[in-house]
């Protein structure tokens, strides 16, 4: 029964960090199916099994992550930035960095941990240095040129 409530708990958190339009389709599936998606989960099914059985796989058509106005890469760069301080304890070091990074982009579907991996793989040695510098993400992905001013 723990196990059941961690994992709804863990569900919960995931919606949570989403942009706000998945956040709430993510919320919304968690109520109307979480006891059986729990009940998938402990039968370590695959996540791909999961959503084909509930039928929810390719209801919505993803949308692009690069916009032609930068909003996702601002999206994206917040999410980073913002994920990784909430990972790191003090002391804050390059290497507790570097490891809250590796994590950042794992929670996102497809085409966002993608685009998040693609950021990191150009930005993580800046983004290290302004974390280290105590900058706050929105500063920090001004200064990335993700976000306008």
């Amino acid at each position: 029964m723990l196990l059941c409530i961690v994992i709804a708990l863990t569900c919960h958190q995931v919606c949570s960090i989403l942009p706000h339009s998945l956040s709430q389709e993510c919320t919304t599936l968690l109520d109307q199916y979480g006891p059986v998606i729990i009940q998938k989960i402990l039968n370590k099914e695959s996540p791909d099994t999961i959503c084909a059985q509930l039928k929810v796989c390719g209801q919505r058509q993803p949308q692009p992550v690069d916009s032609e106005n930068g909003a996702s890469e601002c999206v994206i760069c917040q999410y980073i930035t913002s994920k990784v301080y909430g990972y790191l304890s003090e002391p804050v070091t390059e290497e507790h960095i570097a490891e809250a990074l590796v994590k950042v982009c794992d929670v996102l579907p497809g085409a966002a941990r993608v685009a998040c991996e693609s950021l990191l793989d150009s930005w993580s040695g800046d983004i290290v240095a302004f974390i280290l510098a105590k900058e706050q993400p929105d500063v920090i992905c001004r200064q990335l040129h993700a976000c306008s001013a």
